[in-house]
């Protein structure tokens, strides 16, 4: 027999049991400490890990494996206040942006020898409210929009206030017993939800995999199948056709930064080209969302037009450097980010339909990871990448070489789609089944 609903009288939860009851999120919360501050790190008591937002699996909701995690000494004081226990939530509560908003948690299931950075904060259940059952709980709020829409009407997403959201915002609360069944019966159904996306990524990076290994072949080997072979000078290209030239970049086209102004320029004018559109894409969109206040000069200077490649020039890492997308169309009146090297072809010696592939494979990587040195951020330069050298065939064959990766990659491309939709899929099912049961909308299975 279906059980006795009531209005909870709160917009986004709509009807609960009757017998749960109503508290403020500022209520279930027992302390709150925000988490350690570079000047923090100046003590010798400890030499402790900070953890940082990268350092967790969101899609999970859990404290994920670190490879290489930042190591800082602490004094003896801060590391009482602030080391991880078992039960301990972090939620996220600064930086993000219109794609990946703050208010994200997750939760640890045993003591960790660890800190947190200050963009967290650490939140620890009052004794009516299991840690894990508020876990499903706040993301369901935030995956539902509603801490996004809260932030919203505050000042800024870098200082947003959180002990405000907490005190502002009312939730559903069932018993301790309840609370527990339903942690348990979603750990279970979101574990077995979780695996098979798991496998799912798994099998899209070996497409893309084969992809790149498809279009590094075609533009070292070609597509003509066994011909005759010749020493490349570079070793980590070795052999390639005996017909084919390589170029320095520097006889192909001339470099450009990008344009550089303050923040008050931005978001509106005319189009603009970000480090986004070009990390994202191999070929740059045709319409860009940003948007820059630019002079006629500039937009004659920093122009985008068909045949233009576009490296990335700077990051933390890299690995994130020389990534590529070319304009295969004119953008009118856009200009590019300073993040961004434009190279413009001095000739039509090389085709933007082969560009695109050539500079979107893991050869010139080689040669970034090989040439460059880290000192704060990565950083590639003009000089340098005017020395990359270019595989050059005929254009005949730049272009056969281009039809060819184009009908290849667009059959891999569908089919990381097609798993790509099945994720979303069960992320969307994995989404409606927590609220649902945190909601009391289902009730766990007896």
């Amino acid at each position: 027999m279906a059980r006795k609903m009531k209005d909870s009288g709160i917009e986004w939860i709509g009807v609960i049991p009757d017998g749960w009851s109503i508290h403020r999120l500022k209520s279930c919360v027992l302390e709150r400490d925000s988490g350690a501050w570079g000047s923090d790190a100046s003590g010798n008591d400890g030499d402790m890990i900070c953890l940082r937002i990268a350092d967790f699996d969101y899609g999970r909701y859990r404290f994920k494996d670190v490879e290489n995690p930042v190591r800082r000494n602490y004094d003896k004081a801060t590391i009482e206040r602030l080391v991880l226990k078992k039960n301990d939530l972090l939620v996220e509560k600064s930086g993000g942006g219109d794609k990946t908003p703050v208010g994200r948690m997750v939760m640890f299931d045993k003591d960790y020898p660890a800190l947190y950075a200050n963009f967290m904060d650490r939140l620890r259940c009052r004794n009516f409210v299991i840690p894990k059952w508020f876990l499903y709980l706040w993301n369901t709020f935030y995956s539902n929009g509603y801490v996004w829409s809260y932030i919203k009407q505050t000042t800024g997403l870098q200082n947003y206030d959180l002990t405000g959201m907490l005190t502002g915002e009312k939730v559903a609360l069932p018993s301790l017993k309840e609370q527990q069944q339903i942690a348990d019966f979603l750990d279970a159904k979101c574990a077995s939800i979780d695996d098979v996306i798991a496998k799912t990524n798994v099998s899209i990076e070996e497409y893309k995999k084969l992809k790149q290994a498809l279009i590094s072949d075609a533009v070292t080997k070609g597509v003509r199948g066994k011909r005759p072979m010749k020493d490349s000078g570079i070793d980590w290209i070795g052999q390639i056709p005996k017909e084919w030239n390589v170029v320095a970049l520097r006889y192909l086209g001339q470099c450009q930064n990008g344009i550089s102004k303050g923040a008050e320029f931005f978001g509106s004018g005319y189009p603009f080209v970000n480090y986004s559109d070009v990390y994202k894409n191999t070929e740059l969109p045709k319409n860009v969302d940003g948007l820059v206040q630019s002079t006629a000069e500039e937009r004659e200077r920093y122009s985008v037009k068909r045949g233009d490649i576009f490296f990335t020039r700077t990051s933390e890492t890299i690995e994130e450097i020389g990534f590529t997308s070319v304009c295969t169309k004119d953008i009118e009146n856009a200009t590019f980010a300073g993040f961004l090297i434009r190279v413009r072809p001095i000739d039509d010696s090389l085709n933007p339909d082969y560009a695109k592939y050539y500079f979107r494979s893991d050869i010139h990587r080689r040669y970034f990871v090989k040439e460059m040195i880290i000192v704060i951020r990565a950083s590639l330069g003009q000089e340098l990448l005017k020395k990359l050298p270019v595989l050059l065939p005929s254009k005949d064959e730049q272009q056969e070489i281009a039809d060819y990766l184009d009908s290849k990659c667009a059959s891999i491309d569908t089919l990381i789609s097609k798993k790509q939709q099945f994720i979303d899929e069960l992320t969307a099912y994995k989404k409606s089944l927590i609220y649902e049961y945190v909601t009391g909308k289902k009730e766990v299975p007896a």
